[in-house]
């Protein structure tokens, strides 16, 4: 169910598990409407660079199609867990490319969280920052960034009983 605030996704009528061409255009509709709260790493200067260099694979034909993006359906609204730097750099070439999609079922945001945090963890690392951004942890705790990334950071510690 949608919030009243939020408009209906267009990208809705293309999303799907399964084997999907996307056009340039579609691409970019899918990250303006499927954008994950708080990722941000493909807006930033090494995400920049990171897009290019995709870009640059797609321009010259070397991308291999079928390639997989994951979105997440919570309550009836997509977002894009893993795939943000490639829908970026798709849009800007302005090919179009077959993804291989998988959305995910999660009954709520918190959810939607646990599934997003398990992308880019052993391939490319998500930092801390990225992972305490995206989840709002140090507002929701009450406390200033810093101390959100101790906690976090002592977590396996005291999991592991201080051993």
């Amino acid at each position: 169910m949608l919030d009243s605030t939020q408009e209906p996704q267009k990208s809705k009528a293309w999303l799907r598990t399964g084997p999907v061409k996307l056009t340039a255009e579609q691409a970019a509709i899918t990250l303006a409407e499927c954008r994950y709260p708080g990722q941000t790493r493909d807006q930033t200067k090494a995400g920049a660079s990171h897009i290019s260099v995709l870009a640059d694979h797609m321009r010259k034909g070397q991308w291999h199609e079928g390639d997989k993006l994951d979105f997440v359906n919570v309550l009836g609204r997509l977002y894009c867990l893993n795939g943000h730097h490639r829908l970026t750099a798709q849009a800007s070439v302005g090919k179009p490319i077959v993804w291989s999609i998988w959305v995910h079922q999660a009954a709520d945001m918190d959810a939607a969280d646990s599934l997003y945090f398990q992308f880019d963890t052993t391939t490319r690392k998500r930092t801390t920052e990225q992972i305490l951004g995206a989840s709002g942890l140090a507002a929701d705790i009450g406390v200033n960034n810093t101390t959100a990334s101790a906690l976090y950071r002592a977590v396996p510690l005291i999991m592991a009983s201080m051993d």
